[in-house]
Formats: structure tokens, C-alpha cells, sequence
């Protein structure tokens, strides 16, 4: 008998592994109540030391948080880095295409220069001949007719509205 009973108190205390086997009280020594206080005092002591064995002391809490929050942040860097970074292929892609338009931007700004050049050339050449006929044509004035440039008018144009086929008869 007894050493079914010693079975039944291992198994309980297997079952859950923070708990103390119970004890059994024999009748008529002691109060029951008090008994399970003792017990429950008993077990919230034995629960506190196991709780004081697994906790970490403050500078490994400290430590293993910091080594957390920088495996977290290395783990972003990594991300972003990873996201903006371009490989050498891509960068000389980019540069051939910048070198591109500024190729194009100075033929530009080179046709733009050659023909600012002519144009200037033909003006002066254009304002050179007109200061000398107004001189000739005022010696020839009585040998060649003048030639008039008609004025510039003003021409209305009719719009071309659609009448509406209704007509008022404001005559009796």
C-alpha cells in the first residue's frame, strides 16, 4: 500500500514540475486550514526560488537586448543598402546617358552659335545696303519712280453664325 502511494505522489509530482509533492495531514493533529495555508505559503516560496534560478541578471537582460536591437538594425541597413545600391554596370549606364545629353546640349548650343553668326552677318549686310539706297535713290529721285508698300488695313471678316429660321414680326 504504501508503495502504491508513493507512486501516486511521483506521478502528481512529475505531472508539473513546479509544484511540490503534496503531503498528507493526519486527522485530528492540526487544523486542515492552516495546513493549507502553510502549503500554499510553501509553494509560492518554492515558485520564487525557481523563478530567481531562471531569471537573467540585470547586465545579461542588458546585454542580450543590445545585441537584439543591433542584429535588428544591421538587418535594416542591410535592407536599404541593399535597395539603393547600384552595381557598376548600372552606374556606367547612368554616366553614358548624362555624357549623351551633354554631347547633345553642346551640338545644340553650337548650331544655336553658327547660326546666331549668319543671321548677324546677313542683318549687317541687310542694313548696309539699305544706308545706301535711301542715299542713291535720294540723288535719283527725279530718274526712278519711288515705290510705295501698300498700308497695312483692317479687314473685318463676317462671322458665320447660325440663325435659328425664326423670324419676329414686330410690324401690325
Amino acid at each position: 500500500m504504501n508503495t502504491s502511494r508513493n507512486k501516486q505522489q511521483q506521478n502528481r509530482s512529475q505531472g508539473s514540475p513546479n509544484k511540490q509533492p503534496l503531503t498528507f495531514v493526519s486527522e485530528g493533529v492540526t487544523n486542515i486550514e492552516d495546513e493549507n495555508e502553510k502549503a500554499k505559503l510553501e509553494q509560492e516560496k518554492f515558485e520564487r526560488e525557481s523563478k530567481i534560478r531562471s531569471r537573467k541578471t540585470l547586465r545579461d537582460q542588458l546585454r542580450s537586448s543590445a545585441i537584439s536591437k543591433q542584429k535588428e538594425f544591421n538587418g535594416l541597413v542591410k535592407q536599404r543598402e541593399s535597395f539603393n545600391r547600384l552595381n557598376e554596370e548600372e552606374i556606367e549606364f547612368f554616366k553614358s546617358i548624362e555624357d549623351a545629353k551633354l554631347a547633345e546640349e553642346s551640338k545644340m548650343n553650337e548650331y544655336l552659335s553658327s547660326k546666331l553668326n549668319t543671321f548677324e552677318k546677313k542683318k549687317r549686310l541687310l542694313e548696309l545696303k539699305s544706308k545706301k539706297k535711301p542715299s542713291a535713290s535720294v540723288h535719283d529721285s527725279d530718274k526712278s519712280p519711288k515705290l510705295t508698300t501698300p498700308s497695312p488695313r483692317i479687314v473685318k471678316i463676317k462671322s458665320k453664325k447660325k440663325k435659328l429660321g425664326l423670324k419676329v414680326n414686330l410690324k401690325p
